[in-house]
């Protein structure tokens, strides 16, 4: 997954390095942002300050996640309640755990990941984010061939700018699907050996905007598709309502220890 503080799951604090101009966006690539921004209500969701939401994500083994979510529209800040007593915030920049926190593992991972994939259909056009041409793609298998865009990165982008997504449109002009790969922790080569595809299966609306409310995830490759019979993870948010997040909601918990990028 990634993460985009204010960008796109799981971006970086890395140094920004010089790189020679990205293409420009082309008038497919632009069509595309148009088309799922119209379709999500773009416009009326960044008028609106934050989200909160109750939430649950399983990945059978792996994550167990239940609780209160709580970050502003832009997706540079978060918080994270979770049931057993855990506290999370990005206020940023950096990851707080709250002590007494019973759940710690990959705090940062999660404050960053949830926000992005609930709010991806309006983060294509973030600074430092490059949406190439679309490209027919196989989406949940052979026989769901699309035209998927790729979306990248420039150095220095969130705390991974290595990750890339291939943006997949639905018939209706929602974003339905994000495949991508995941380095946050591993190198690209290591990544693009398991790329995984978020299907989003459930909308709702509301004050004008149309926001995913269950997702799941599979492996993924682009020459087939959805590759095996059993998911990785369900992400499930429930009772979401546009809120202005109070001033300390994203501030330091006294007491709290970082959870820092990996590697830094």
């Amino acid at each position: 997954m990634r993460l985009l503080p204010a960008t796109i799951i799981c971006l970086s604090a890395t140094t920004l390095q010089p790189v020679s101009a990205a293409p420009p966006a082309t008038p497919a690539a632009d069509a595309l942002v148009a088309s799922i921004e119209a379709a999500h209500g773009s416009a009326a969701y960044r008028q609106h300050a934050g989200v909160e939401a109750d939430f649950t994500v399983l990945y059978p083994g792996k994550v167990d996640l239940q609780g209160t979510i709580l970050f502003d529209t832009p997706v540079g800040k978060s918080r994270i309640t979770l049931n057993d007593g855990s506290v999370w915030v990005f206020d940023g920049e950096a990851a707080w755990v709250a002590p007494g926190s019973p759940q710690s593992a990959r705090a940062r991972f999660h404050l960053l990941t949830w926000p992005y994939f609930f709010a991806a259909a309006h983060k294509l056009q973030d600074p430092g984010t490059h949406l190439g041409t679309p490209a027919p793609l196989p989406a949940r298998g052979r026989d769901d061939v699309r035209p998927a865009a790729k979306l990248s990165f420039d150095p220095g982008t969130g705390d991974a700018p290595d990750d890339w997504y291939y943006v997949f449109p639905g018939d209706r002009g929602r974003l339905d699907a994000l495949a991508y790969i995941v380095t946050y922790a591993k190198d690209q080569a290591t990544a693009a050996q398991k790329p995984s595809i978020c299907i989003y299966d459930a909308f709702e609306t509301q004050s004008g905007v149309t926001y995913p409310t269950a997702w799941t995830t599979w492996f993924w490759q682009p020459d087939a598709g959805v590759v095996g019979d059993t998911y990785k993870g369900k992400t499930h948010f429930t009772n979401v309502r546009f809120v202005t997040p109070p001033a300390d909601a994203f501030v330091k918990p006294a007491g709290a220890t970082e959870d820092p990028l990996p590697g830094a």
